[in-house]
């Protein structure tokens, strides 16, 4: 049984990636002089929807089909279960199977790029792609076009992934992911908790690119993430999108965060694909080992290692090992408390995302228990480690 082993530091309450930025960039193609605006009002949240020439753009690069266009209207401004919202709107592809075929107008570096995107998802999520046969009905075509963009959701039949001749790899992955059903990371319910959207510095024609979609869904899955694959950058060389293309579009309310997209789904990305796509929820096996370094019998002062292990079964009687070909992507909270010079203060903890590699079941973590007495009293104290979050949508 294999683990992978992650040390904990000490105070670390900001976790940062550390990545390679992709190429992504905004596209404002749909806009237009024919263009027809539609709000709604869904859970106080206004959605708007540009149409143009007969299609429905949710932002710039998501297209929604008639029908999820009148399943706005028929719940907006009114109280219907959220629920319903979610299964109607955005449809998975059963099994996570994708079934596809590439334009014969694709370039040959377009379509390398394309299968890059398709051999990545397919190693590292539960998604799996097959060329498309006569007896598939559903599935994706890729095509050539001026604009990057997809529709949300299995919709039915073929359903066209656009990118431009020179889409990199991560574009097309971001447009594929939004096939499969995956929104825009900053149209996040809790976003507005993270980032700012500076409204003034966007004209209002591209608005629509930050729609709180999570009202059309039940939940926001993990942290949210400046760096996923399906963030938007702070800026935009843009002039049509950005009145001051020197000036931020999105400011992370934290200066330390980095908005800007990953190359490659993170693990909070992976999260996202697991719950719609996973299918399952492992059994958690959690144990704490404390390994002595040094104890003082006439102070009372110690110091232990901590060492805290995430094991996972396939059953609940926790026999057989929780085994994937790919990435299982999980959320622990880690913990840090300290008393310095007598004076204690609170104990602080985050949340971190753990990607257990493929053909691994378990990880630990490693943190430290430590005391110093002086006269009997704490003169210093020092304590880490992690803990499961319950309840969790990645484990029970």
């Amino acid at each position: 049984m294999k683990k992978m082993k992650i040390l904990l530091p000490v105070m670390l309450f900001l976790v940062l990636i550390s990545c390679k930025n992709n190429d992504f960039i905004i596209d404002s193609k749909p806009s237009g002089k024919d263009s027809i605006w539609h709000t709604f009002k869904i859970e106080n949240e206004d959605i708007r929807v540009l149409e143009v020439n007969s299609k429905y753009f949710l932002s710039d690069d998501v297209i929604l089909t008639k029908d999820q266009f009148n399943y706005l209207s028929y719940y907006n401004a009114e109280k219907k279960p959220k629920s319903l919202i979610m299964t109607d709107f955005a449809k998975l592809w059963p099994n996570g199977k994708i079934y596809y075929t590439i334009n014969n107008n694709v370039s040959a570096n377009l379509s390398a790029n394309i299968n890059s995107a398709i051999n990545w998802l397919s190693t590292n999520t539960p998604l799996t792609f097959a060329v498309k046969s006569s007896s598939n009905s559903n599935f994706v075509k890729f095509n050539s076009s001026t604009g990057n963009n997809s529709l949300i959701g299995m919709t039915g039949g073929e359903q066209l992934i656009n990118l431009t001749s020179d889409a990199s790899v991560s574009t097309a992955i971001h447009e594929i992911l939004h096939a499969c059903g995956i929104h825009h990371e900053m149209g996040r319910n809790d976003r507005d908790n993270y980032v700012t959207i500076n409204t003034s510095n966007i004209y209002s024609n591209k608005m629509h690119n930050f729609n709180k979609v999570g009202v059309l869904a039940s939940v926001d899955v993990g942290i949210f993430d400046s760096r996923s694959i399906m963030m938007y950058p702070s800026k935009t060389s843009d002039a049509s999108f950005a009145k001051n293309i020197n000036q931020n579009i999105i400011t992370a309310n934290n200066s330390n965060i980095v908005i800007s997209p990953n190359s490659y789904p993170t693990t909070t990305d992976l999260l996202g694909i697991n719950m719609l796509y996973g299918n399952e929820k492992p059994y958690l096996d959690y144990t704490v080992t404390y390994n002595k370094i040094f104890e003082d019998g006439l102070s009372g002062s110690y110091e232990n290692e901590v060492i805290c292990t995430f094991t996972f079964y396939a059953d609940k009687a926790k026999t057989i090992p929780y085994i994937k070909q790919y990435p299982v992507p999980v959320v622990i909270e880690n913990y840090s408390e300290q008393i310095i010079n007598r004076v204690p203060d609170i104990e602080r903890t985050y949340k971190q995302s753990i990607l257990i590699p493929a053909g691994q079941n378990s990880f630990s973590t490693y943190g430290k228990d430590y005391i110093d007495r002086e006269w009997g009293d704490i003169y210093f104290l020092e304590k880490s480690g992690s803990r499961p979050i319950y309840p969790s949508t990645h484990y029970r």
